[in-house]
């Protein structure tokens, strides 16, 4: 009995604010938004920056859910995020502002609070627009924010950024599949990729 409490107590630990979802959870005028955030930090000379913070954003309801971090990748002078978001069908968009702190504990670009933080404030941009109303699980791929420069002028580093799209990139649907192979199986002929005009 202790054991099952404390596993539970664990895994409540490890979830943080995210919600484990499951089949009940996607009803019809449900879908699945999935991606990765990669920060590139390896051109910059300065790594101790603010950096961009990016979120989804919509006029729809939705909520942020759990997805393994185990299947992240590894990078030198790389920080990678999963966005993991279950809403209903309709309009999102792919946001981004400067962040207001930096530490380890900002890792984390998806956590309401901060979504909550960055709707309100008046200096976030639309980076991508998506409209959402076929499919089931959509996969946006990988974003990029590539930093450059990182040159420290009168105490204050400037640094540059750039974004990239690349929408065949699977990460995000390989831990999907993994973390949640029952509603995998259930959606597996109604999944949607995103891909920029570039690619």
């Amino acid at each position: 009995m202790n054991i099952i409490l404390m596993t539970s107590f664990l895994f409540l630990c490890c979830t943080g604010q995210k919600n484990v979802i499951t089949v009940n959870d996607l009803s019809e005028d449900k879908i699945i938004i999935i991606g990765l955030i990669e920060q590139d930090y390896a051109e910059l000379k300065e790594k101790k920056i603010k950096g961009i913070e990016l979120f989804m954003d919509s006029k729809e309801e939705f909520a942020d859910f759990a997805l393994s971090g185990k299947y992240i990748p590894d990078g030198v002078d790389k920080r990678y995020q999963f966005i993991s978001i279950i809403g209903n069908k309709g309009e999102y968009d792919l946001c981004y502002n400067k962040r207001s702190s930096y530490t380890p504990e900002t890792d984390n670009l998806l956590l309401l609070m901060d979504q909550q933080k960055s709707v309100s404030s008046t200096s976030k941009k639309t980076l991508q627009k998506y409209s959402l109303n076929d499919g089931k699980i959509i996969n946006i791929g990988k974003v990029v924010v590539k930093y450059t420069g990182g040159t420290v002028e009168g105490g204050s580093t400037r640094y540059y950024y750039s974004f990239q799209s690349i929408g065949h990139d699977t990460t995000a649907l390989h831990a999907f599949k993994q973390s949640y192979p029952l509603i995998f199986d259930k959606c597996r002929n109604d999944v949607y990729f995103f891909r920029s005009e570039s690619e």
